[in-house]
């Protein structure tokens, strides 16, 4: 569902943020998109739930998230070769998204990094 179906069906215009969340949570459903924008109209249309909404798209804004912390680990721990620190960011984001990230990089992969990418492809 694009944006401007969203309002069509809802009735009125909404942020790229609220549209963004509102279509996250329609992803995730079966139901075809009038009758998401039905339930929706009932459920998030009340004003504690606008409010709470609201307040969380300013929060997630100014969050730092999760994901990016896990690379910035990533990087730091090739920068100082820490284990632990590498350790920390496998449990963020797991070993293939650390793999990935070190790739991506250029970084170099460790005799572990590469016995995972081996043991995946089932060798």
């Amino acid at each position: 569902m694009n944006i401007q179906e969203f309002e069509t069906l809802l009735g009125r215009q909404v942020s790229l943020d609220f549209f963004k969340y509102a279509n996250g949570v329609y992803m995730e459903t079966d139901l075809d998109k009038g009758m998401f924008v039905e339930e929706w109209k009932n459920v998030f249309d009340s004003d504690i739930i606008k409010q709470l909404m609201e307040r969380l798209t300013r929060y997630k804004k100014h969050s730092i998230d999760g994901r990016e912390i896990g690379k910035l680990l990533v990087k730091k721990a090739d920068e100082y070769d820490d284990k632990e620190i590498y350790d920390a960011a496998k449990r963020m984001l797991g070993q293939t998204d650390c793999i990935c990230e070190k790739l991506d990089a250029g970084l170099e992969l460790t005799k572990e990094d590469i016995m995972f990418i081996k043991n995946k492809l089932g060798r």
